[in-house]
């Protein structure tokens, strides 16, 4: 997945399958068309079923990627990844 602006093809890049996000859980990502909620922007869907973390949560594509680029940020400080 791109580092930058979050379009709905880069859902394609995220891991299906149980445990493959989150160990012993479901992670379904998916996109909102506009259309579908009358909306001028479409939205992000993120939802996680399990024994420790169940929810659904919505973002706006901004308010989605600010939280991927600060999870990043904080994962290189930590030294989980590089670059």
């Amino acid at each position: 997945m791109r580092c930058d602006r979050l379009y709905p093809d880069d859902l394609a890049s995220i891991p299906l399958g149980f445990g493959s996000i989150l160990p012993h859980h479901l992670v379904a990502v998916s996109h909102i068309a506009a259309r579908d909620i009358g909306t001028r922007k479409g939205r992000y869907r993120i939802q996680i079923e399990g024994p420790r973390y169940a929810g659904e949560w919505v973002f706006s594509s901004g308010e989605l990627e600010q939280a991927v680029s600060q999870s990043l940020d904080r994962s290189k400080i930590m030294g989980l990844i590089r670059k």
